[in-house]
């Protein structure tokens, strides 16, 4: 059966749902607001330009509100990114109104998808493989385990090292990865 893409009329909620060739203009209830959903053709993956994949946007910059978008313009300003007419992803983001997450085409949309490390189906995106990297304790919360067994007593350089070296073992994973 095949996969068509719906959209709700009324909250703009999409949604994929299969059905037969002969009910795919059946109509569909939204799962958000029980509105009526739509059938929404898109161009087959290979044939999608840059027009028709900013045709997703409606209109909307992704910014959730007006204080928002006032404070992405302003990053972007002084980064010398020009974010108009682009569609702006927190999810890609590296802090909170990362100009480099806004995008207005399919390569801008690959490139930022790929420097945050993520996958996209649509884009052709792989996730890259990332080792894991080996669990290490933080230096503070060791610290204050060596601090809460030696209170007030006098304690030598040596023995504090060793306290810490306990601490990292005890509640370190034997294979160094945490899973």
């Amino acid at each position: 059966m095949p996969l068509y893409n719906y959209q709700c009329s009324d909250c703009d909620f999409t949604t994929e749902i299969h059905r037969t060739m002969a009910r795919r203009n059946a109509k569909a209830k939204c799962e958000e607001c029980n509105g009526n959903m739509t059938l929404v053709f898109e161009a087959p993956r290979a044939l999608r330009t840059d027009t028709s994949f900013q045709a997703g946007f409606k209109g909307s910059d992704g910014c959730r509100d007006e204080a928002t978008r006032r404070k992405l313009h302003e990053n972007a300003r002084r980064r010398g990114i020009n974010v108009n007419g682009k569609k702006y992803d927190g999810r890609l983001a590296k802090y909170w109104g990362d100009p480099e997450a806004c995008y207005g085409s399919m390569s801008e949309a690959r490139r930022v998808v790929e420097r945050a490390g993520e996958s996209s189906e649509e884009l052709g995106v792989k996730q890259r493989e990332v080792a894991p990297q080996p669990y290490r304790l933080a230096d503070d919360i060791v610290e204050r385990y060596v601090d809460e067994v030696v209170r007030d007593e006098p304690v030598t350089p040596k023995k504090r090292a060793e306290l810490r070296t306990e601490m990292r073992e005890k509640h370190s994973p034997s294979d160094g990865v945490c899973s």
